[in-house]
């Protein structure tokens, strides 16, 4: 069984859900969501011809120079390309000219970023140039929960969609603590989620997303999340009969460094105050989706895969274990095919996995 942090394999899916170690034959993979086409090409084209005021509040924004928040540039999102992106807070952060007053077009791309759980925070080039403490200041007050109400003055836009319908810790009132990020669910690799044998989390994943009451958030994980996360996989290993441990706790635990970090997407979610459920993935493979028991059902995992569709809009694969059968049906429902040549026999836990793909009909 490959875990979480082992970059060369991939922790196990529970009940049908194993995502992602590395595809044979394959290179890097794709991101979800129903990204416009072409928007990857575009978004690197950019990335290549800042403007000015693009150029100086990425040097303030890279490397987590702003208080440790994480943002990255020029980042799809369905059919938008947006200037600046923190995921943890899904807030985006957009820089316009003379030419974006009143404009339409924008009014229509902050009300889809909206009603996807992103808020929206727009400053004038002029005001980047010129008055940069004061667009910082501004920008820390919406991440820490300060500003959390519509300004037009100061041309802010919080989500119209809860952080718990998209997944996002969410800007402007939504901020979590870290206890609301990663937990894992054993919905990844093909486990059983520790229900009944034979049945899936995400299949079982119903139109209630809140687990047991109070609002869910999906959001970036941090360091602090990830002992959560070992634990979870490690209790699901402990739950499922069929599927074998080929590593101790203590060997899962250890490969949950701060280093995975940088290396894949790691999305939590959290209900009422507890981290339930976590997404892996890296380059649009699902490596491991895992959920707590008291969840299943509730419409949390849908809520992930639909955030991992979001981040990887041209595709997804992922593997699920072959007794899993509600899993598979789970993945069926949202899109997802099985790839018959992908099968794979010979996998450390000796139990066979299937590969099922996504990929956009946009």
């Amino acid at each position: 069984m490959t875990i979480e942090g082992d970059r060369s394999g991939i922790p196990p899916l529970p009940d049908g859900e194993r995502v992602g170690a590395k595809r044979p034959g394959e290179g890097g993979l794709l991101h979800v969501s129903k990204r416009k086409a072409g928007a990857t090409k575009r978004a690197r084209e950019l990335r290549g011809n800042d403007t000015e005021p693009e150029y100086r509040l990425w040097g303030e924004l890279r490397g987590r120079r702003l208080n440790g928040h994480k943002f990255v540039r020029q980042i799809p999102l369905g059919p938008y390309v947006v200037d600046f992106l923190c995921r943890e807070r899904s807030l985006v952060v957009e820089l316009d000219g003379s030419q974006h007053a009143d404009s339409q077009t924008d009014h229509r791309r902050d009300k889809w970023l909206n009603e996807h759980g992103y808020a929206v925070l727009r400053f004038w080039n002029h005001e980047v140039l010129r008055e940069r403490r004061a667009v910082l200041d501004t920008l820390l007050a919406v991440i820490d929960g300060r500003i959390n109400s519509p300004s037009p003055g100061l041309r802010f836009a919080p989500a119209t969609l809860s952080p718990a319908g998209r997944g996002g810790r969410g800007a402007g009132g939504h901020a979590k603590s870290q206890s609301d990020q990663d937990a894992p669910s054993p919905q990844g690799r093909g486990g059983r989620d520790g229900r009944a044998p034979g049945k899936s989390q995400c299949d079982q994943d119903a139109p209630n997303p809140q687990g047991r009451g109070g609002q869910t958030v999906i959001r970036s994980a941090t360091a602090a999340d990830l002992p959560v996360c070992a634990t979870i996989i490690n209790d699901y290993i402990d739950e499922t009969e069929w599927l074998p441990r080929t590593k101790s706790r203590e060997e899962i635990a250890a490969m949950f460094t701060p280093e995975l970090l940088e290396s894949r997407t790691i999305l939590v979610a959290e209900a009422s105050g507890e981290i339930v459920a976590y997404l892996s993935m890296s380059n649009g493979w699902v490596a491991a989706v895992y959920l707590v028991p008291h969840v299943r059902g509730s419409g949390i995992g849908k809520m992930l895969i639909d955030r991992a569709k979001l981040e990887c809009p041209e595709g997804l694969e992922l593997t699920v274990f072959e007794p899993n059968g509600d899993a598979k049906r789970f993945y069926e429902r949202e899109g997802f095919h099985e790839v018959p040549e992908r099968r794979d026999d010979k996998t450390e836990e000796g139990v066979p996995t299937l590969l099922m793909r996504w990929r956009s009909a946009a």
